[in-house]
C-alpha cells in the first residue's frame, strides 16, 4: 500500500511540475490576466463569445449523450437477451438430461428385471 501511495505522490508531483513548466514557458499567468482585463473592458464581446461557445458545444454534448445512451442501452439489451438465451438453453438441456436419465433408469430397470 505504501508503494502505491508513493507512486501516486511521485506522479502527482511530476504532473504539477509539467503544469508549472507550461505556465512559465508560455507565460500563461500574464495571458490570463490580460484576458480577464479584456473581458472586463468588453463585456458584450465576452457574452457573445460565451454564448457562441455554449451554442457550439450543444450539438457535441447531444451527440455524446446519445452515443453514451446507445452504448448503455445496447449493453443492457445484450445482457437481457443473453440471459434469456442462457435460461432457455439451460431449461432445454435440463429437460433433455431428465428425459435421458428417466429412459436410462427405466431401461436399466427393465433389463435388470428381465435378466433375473
Amino acid at each position: 500500500a505504501d508503494f502505491l501511495i508513493e507512486a501516486a505522490e511521485k506522479t502527482w508531483s511530476r504532473f504539477v511540475d509539467v503544469i508549472a513548466y507550461f505556465r512559465f514557458t508560455f507565460q500563461l499567468d500574464q495571458k490570463l490576466v490580460a484576458a480577464k482585463a479584456k473581458a472586463r473592458e468588453h463585456p458584450l464581446m465576452t457574452l457573445m463569445a460565451v454564448v457562441t461557445v455554449a451554442m457550439f458545444s450543444m450539438p457535441i454534448t447531444c451527440f455524446l449523450a446519445f452515443a453514451a445512451g446507445s452504448i448503455f442501452i445496447s449493453f443492457v439489451a445484450f445482457m437481457i437477451i443473453e440471459g434469456i438465451l442462457l435460461t432457455l438453453a439451460s431449461l432445454v438441456l435440463g429437460g433433455v438430461l431428465f428425459v435421458a436419465g428417466c429412459l436410462s433408469l427405466g431401461l436399466s430397470t427393465l433389463f435388470a428385471t428381465a435378466w433375473y
